[in-house]
């Protein structure tokens, strides 16, 4: 259920009546991001998600100081927004999803908590790239474990010790990172 004060300005936006800009329905952007990484803190996110929040709301607020007043509550300034992000920092299709889909989530909050419009609503996330395994061949393989049988500091038991962890890898298809856990 909306407030009925943001169901009134809903309607009256729907009528092109101009509602202002820099606090839409008494939502300040700065007091909601702050609010927000807070409720993060408090589910005990990891250090990087609130970092990589914390970057892009003021990134986001960054971009509405340079373009005047821009209503981050329209589409249309969010994809300015990104528009803006994509030039100036050139990012990696990974990153510019990432960034994408933070915002995404934070307005979807902050309109379901506070009553504002979501200008995410019909935007359309950028496709995800899926990463492509690179296997290994078998002559790399060989290659590897040859390495790995032959270590700078001469020590057998190292050696024999890589070679096992190479195989046990290989045979029970686990990545790097599965076999630390």
């Amino acid at each position: 259920r909306s407030p009925s004060f943001a169901v009134l300005a809903s309607c009256l936006e729907e009528l092109g009546v101009a509602l202002p800009e820099r606090r839409r329905g008494g939502v300040s952007l700065e007091r909601a991001r702050d609010d927000w990484l807070q409720r993060l803190r408090s589910a005990n996110r990891s250090k990087s998600t609130l970092t990589a929040y914390r970057i892009a709301l003021n990134d986001l607020l960054g971009f509405r100081e340079r373009a005047g007043s821009g209503d981050v509550f329209q589409e249309e300034t969010i994809v300015a927004y990104l528009d803006d992000y994509r030039r100036r920092a050139h990012p990696a299709d990974a990153t510019y999803y990432r960034r994408f889909t933070l915002l995404g989530r934070f307005f979807r909050w902050l309109s379901s908590r506070a009553g504002v419009p979501n200008p995410f609503l019909e935007l359309e996330a950028p496709a995800k790239r899926q990463q492509e395994a690179d296997w290994l061949t078998a002559e790399e393989f060989a290659r590897l474990h040859e390495a790995a049988g032959s270590p700078p500091r001469r020590r057998p038991a190292l050696a024999q010790r890589h070679q096992r962890v190479l195989r046990a890898l290989v045979t029970t298809g686990h990545r790097a990172p599965e076999h630390m856990t």
